[in-house]
């Protein structure tokens, strides 16, 4: 194992000392926060807090309140639940205080599952935020995946990041999805991010909102409206493509005023928002098309008498890429 990369003059230059930290400087250090540092979850500065008010709190832990160096702001990294804890009881408790730590340590202290994105992001409905978030960052660079856990696993920062930059399409999406929610029990953050992308679709929002209201409150909505199948359906276990198929099939046909079915959901396509029914269908085919012709052993792939054979692979993707038939090519 080398050391080589180890800038020691930084390290050396880190401090580790126990100390007695009143309330005023609790509050100091929690008034100068790393522009990263996570919201602190209620219920547990109430168990810190209760631990203090019992005078059981132990002034042996390891973990330390880290704050970064003098030319980084001296900001607080870290332990903000055991801060607003003193400053809730009012107790100084004896804290390991670790100075002079570089900012940018953050982004290695700050990896574990049990912090997630809606930590980070501003507003009462981080959590739907951020789920809203994945489900655009994976409809953006990931559509060819099937949605799945998988397919929308991203670094915790390219979440944030991406929920800062749209907080403005997001946060009122994600608002109406709420009430939907609370109306039909449709998932709040995927409902969120198909909002979001109806918008871009130019989809007006007398229409959006006529989709959000009736969903909501089911009320006055005539029979085979796509609003009501959608409504018929949850609530359900979840499942991200089933659900992604039911929400965005039903609302763009409430947008062109068509019928639908929600019945079997396809396995080898997807739907995208403001997509019509009929270029669906065709990627539909052609998707099943790449697999029945996939599965083909090479031998087969080659026999003009095969069902489906590499030309009518090709011409197939070819009359769904421009909409021709058959006859157009003969």
């Amino acid at each position: 194992m080398t050391t080589t990369s180890i800038n020691w003059d930084e390290l050396n230059r880190v401090t580790f000392t126990y100390e007695e930290v009143t309330v005023e400087q609790a509050e100091a250090w929690l008034a100068n926060p790393h522009p990263r540092q996570r919201r602190s979850g209620l219920k547990k500065v109430k168990t810190y807090a209760d631990l203090m008010e019992a005078g059981r709190w132990e002034a042996i832990v390891p973990d330390g309140v880290m704050l970064t160096t003098p030319e980084d702001g001296g900001r607080l990294m870290n332990a903000a639940h055991r801060l607003r804890a003193i400053v809730k009881t009012q107790r100084p408790q004896v804290l390991l205080v670790v100075r002079n730590v570089p900012a940018r340590i953050f982004d290695v202290i700050d990896v574990p599952s049990v912090r997630s994105a809606r930590q980070f992001v501003d507003g009462t409905d981080g959590e739907n935020q951020q789920q809203a978030a994945r489900w655009l960052m994976w409809y953006e660079s990931r559509f060819a995946q099937k949605p799945s856990r998988t397919a929308m696993s991203y670094q915790l920062r390219e979440v944030i990041e991406y929920a800062e930059a749209h907080a403005d399409e997001i946060a009122p999406a994600t608002l109406a999805a709420g009430a939907v929610k609370l109306g039909a029990k449709i998932p709040c953050g995927l409902h969120a991010a198909i909002l979001v992308l109806a918008r871009r679709a130019r989809v007006s929002d007398e229409t959006l909102t006529a989709w959000t209201d009736g969903l909501t409150t089911g009320a006055n909505i005539p029979l085979g409206d796509p609003r009501l199948v959608l409504r018929s359906i949850y609530p359900r276990r979840p499942r991200q493509l089933d659900d992604w198929y039911y929400i965005v099939a039903a609302l763009n046909a409430f947008v062109t005023g068509e019928s639908v079915k929600l019945t079997k959901v396809p396995e080898f396509a997807w739907p995208r928002v403001g997509e019509s029914r009929l270029d669906f269908q065709r990627r539909l085919t052609a998707a099943k098309n790449r697999r029945a012709y996939s599965a083909l052993s090479p031998k087969k792939r080659l026999n003009p008498k095969s069902t489906v054979t590499a030309d009518a692979y090709v011409m197939q993707e070819v009359m769904n890429t421009t909409g021709k038939t058959l006859a157009d090519f003969r």
